[in-house]
């Protein structure tokens, strides 16, 4: 089992080098707030958080993915591939 550490020092070595560990951190925790509201059905925040996140830190490949997919869900089609590219 890795420790948190290490799986820390894992996520900053595959991001950009403008990353900074408070980032990725900060991130993480809007991620795990958007999951709650996305539970909770409430649509809007989940949208707020992730975008927040994806700003965060923009190489997260799965805050792309929801949000992406959170656009198309909610009928936004015209916005859902832009966090794609």
């Amino acid at each position: 089992m890795h420790s948190l550490s290490s799986v820390r020092a894992v996520l900053l070595i595959a991001q950009p080098a403008s990353m900074t560990q408070e980032n990725i951190i900060r991130a993480q925790r809007l991620q795990q707030e958007a999951a709650t509201a996305y539970q909770a059905g409430d649509s809007e925040r989940f949208t707020t958080l992730t975008e927040r996140a994806l700003a965060a830190n923009p190489a997260s490949q799965a805050t792309r993915y929801n949000l992406a997919c959170e656009y198309a869900r909610t009928g936004r089609q015209d916005e859902a591939t832009a966090p794609l590219n």
